[in-house]
């Protein structure tokens, strides 16, 4: 089996790699020229330079008979000053990395969103009442730009597209070396630095 991953120096994609490898999966895997490869230096893998942000940088070669196209990699941050960037990768990235398999003839695309992405654009205000956010703010933020990624993966498949969708919810353990700001609340907290507060009677 031939399995082309985005994502995999990362935390969740290299634990895929590593669950493909491990049922002796030929591994094609997409890395940017600054990734780190601690995750993936003892797989056995062909590697092809490319970044999300570039679609002409994803080469339809490198997916060539591939039965399997996971992707994997996302832009996650709870937050940016600038997120257009983080919207090339994880919308517009997810429309390249879609098309590339039918121009490609590679088979499945298993493409990897989060359960954040069913949250409503939604503000708690100080009275306990819930009010919309503006959609020009809610696309900024990392649950808005899932919700439109699979938007995209969605259509895709109701054209035909041999698509599917996998929803992890808040995944924790080893492999998330930078760390993701999910593990960053785990090491905060076990370093003693997470704020608390004791509230009495």
């Amino acid at each position: 089996m031939k399995a082309f991953i985005t994502g995999a120096t990362g935390f969740v994609g290299s634990h895929v790699a590593r669950a493909l490898a491990a049922h002796g999966a030929d591994l094609r895997l997409l890395v940017r020229s600054t990734s780190r490869l601690d995750n993936i230096a003892d797989l056995r893998r062909k590697q092809a330079t490319g970044d999300l942000r570039d679609p002409g940088s994803l080469k339809e070669r490198a997916m060539a008979g591939c039965e399997f196209v996971f992707h994997v990699a996302a832009d996650y941050r709870l937050w940016v000053r600038d997120p257009e960037q983080m919207y090339r990768s994880n919308v517009e990235g997810t429309r390249a990395i879609i098309r590339r398999p039918r121009k490609a003839a590679c088979g499945r695309v298993i493409y990897t969103s989060s359960v954040p992405r069913w949250a409503l654009p939604v503000k708690v205000t100080s009275l306990g009442k819930i009010r919309l956010f503006p959609l020009k703010r809610w696309w900024a933020i990392t649950s808005g730009q899932r919700f439109m990624a699979e938007q995209i993966a969605l259509e895709a498949g109701n054209n035909g597209a041999n698509v599917v969708l996998v929803n992890p919810t808040t995944p924790i353990g080893e492999y998330d070396i930078k760390p993701t700001p999910t593990g960053r609340i785990v090491v905060d907290f076990l370093n003693r630095k997470f704020p608390a507060m004791s509230i009495r009677d």
